[in-house]
């Protein structure tokens, strides 16, 4: 379980540094705002994805009891692990952004305005890929 956290940190991490490839601030806030909006259909695709599982495996129904208890006893630790991944990418997020400003500061006006310019094409990017599928 370290292991796999050290792991998510460290991506966290990596993707925090990318600051001159990342859309400007405002959109951030959106991509935020649209993951909690998809959380109902993360739930719904979890829920689809565990009746196609036990369909799969033809678990008996003692066999899903005991499943459904194990996941009952271990939800606490889990939700306290998403909890503590939350405030970790809270945190990354307030890095990115003091790193964004601060690379901001060393760069000329012409360069500022080219950034700004990259990021809106990033992002006109993301859009266009987002609204294709």
């Amino acid at each position: 379980m370290k292991k796999y956290l050290s792991i998510m940190l460290m991506g966290m991490v990596l993707c925090s540094s990318s600051v001159w490839a990342n859309p400007v601030e405002e959109a951030s806030v959106e991509e935020n705002v649209g993951i909690e909006m998809n959380m109902d259909k993360k739930v719904g695709f979890r829920e689809k994805h565990r009746k196609n599982f036990i369909e799969q495996l033809n678990l008996t129904e003692e066999q899903k009891i005991k499943a459904q208890e194990l996941r009952e006893k271990n939800k606490p630790q889990m939700q306290e692990i998403f909890s503590k991944m939350k405030e970790l990418r809270k945190q990354a997020e307030e890095i990115r952004m003091q790193n964004k400003k601060e690379f901001e500061a060393i760069l000329t006006p012409e360069q500022k305005e080219t950034l700004e310019k990259m990021q809106k094409e990033h992002h006109e990017k993301i859009k266009f890929k987002k609204h294709k599928k």
